[in-house]
């Protein structure tokens, strides 16, 4: 640890330099160091420091609808946070840094020290629709299986004078419902240069199909209740 001290004045601000290897990999260990004190200036020992293998907070395995592992799955740990008294007065806050995919097993493991109280896991596939799953901290051999979705696809047709990224297509549920934190329901969909479109992993049951405005997000266009089934519409 060395602390560099200007030669202004004795009691003028310390600038603190540590240097770290950088990499790509996701840390496995981790250490807290304690620095909440007066440091002279110059080098100090700060004494070693142990790397410990966090604690996992939950682990299982993700599985298709037939049962099958599912891999590359997104898995992330939320919490909840209450704002009130009553009963729906809370909202799901994402914990960025806990999350994980799953293996070609279908096997994740979330692991980090969290403070008290109640967790959800939310599933996010490209091939299924989001999935909530509760659960609690320091448990193992969940298994989790996912719903089967539906597919939509089609042509979004403009006039020659319409860039294609100056409108956005999005499907919104219907009806529309209270979202969810974090989880308005809608989601955009990626148009090709061509017009074409498909969306995977939809909820099953019907949804809006909305074209707005990019800079404005004016509604220039809608088709409302959308069939979505296994069987792609």
């Amino acid at each position: 640890l060395k602390l560099d001290e200007p030669n202004t004045e004795a009691d003028a601000t310390r600038t603190l330099t540590l240097t770290f290897k950088a990499t790509r990999k996701k840390p496995e260990r981790n250490v807290v160091i304690d620095l909440s004190r007066n440091f002279p200036p110059g080098e100090t020992d700060i004494g070693d420091a142990m790397l410990t293998v966090p604690p996992v907070a939950v682990a299982g395995i993700i599985l298709k609808p037939d049962g099958t592992p599912l891999y590359d799955a997104e898995v992330r740990l939320e919490r909840r946070k209450s704002y009130g008294d009553g009963p729906t007065d809370f909202y799901w806050d994402n914990l960025w840094e806990s999350s994980a995919k799953s293996n070609r097993e279908g096997a994740f493991t979330i692991s980090g020290r969290f403070e008290v109280g109640l967790y959800r896991l939310r599933v996010n596939s490209n091939l299924y629709p989001s999935l909530f799953y509760e659960v609690s901290l320091g448990t193992e051999g969940h298994e989790i299986m996912m719903t089967a979705g539906g597919s939509l696809k089609g042509v979004l047709l403009r006039d020659e004078n319409v860039p294609r990224d100056a409108v956005q297509l999005m499907l919104e549920p219907h009806p529309l419902h209270e979202p969810d934190q974090n989880d308005s329901g809608s989601s955009f969909v990626a148009v090709k240069s061509n017009g074409d479109f498909v969306s995977h992993g939809l909820p099953l049951g019907t949804v809006d199909l909305v074209v707005r405005c990019e800079n404005t997000s004016e509604e220039l266009f809608r088709v409302d209740g959308l069939p979505v089934s296994t069987d792609t519409s």
